[in-house]
């Protein structure tokens, strides 16, 4: 039988665990994000690239710091 202090302890580091989980599947998501982003945009033509005044060598660094938080 097990005491309520050990399982506060077993419900805490399941809680770090499931912190832990939900950081990790969001960091996943967010490079996916990133690298759809960039593939989308490096598909473009250079006249259109110029059209809305990016260089194809700033295409990585235009969706790392995106200010709008969407691609």
């Amino acid at each position: 039988m097990t005491t309520m202090i050990e399982n506060q302890g077993k419900a805490s580091h399941r809680g770090r665990l499931a912190r832990a989980m939900l950081v990790s599947v969001s960091s996943a998501a967010s490079a996916i994000s990133e690298w759809r982003a960039t593939r989308r945009l490096s598909r473009l033509d250079d006249a259109a690239l110029k059209d809305l005044c990016i260089s194809r060598g700033n295409i990585e660094w235009l969706v790392r710091h995106r200010t709008d938080g969407r691609c």
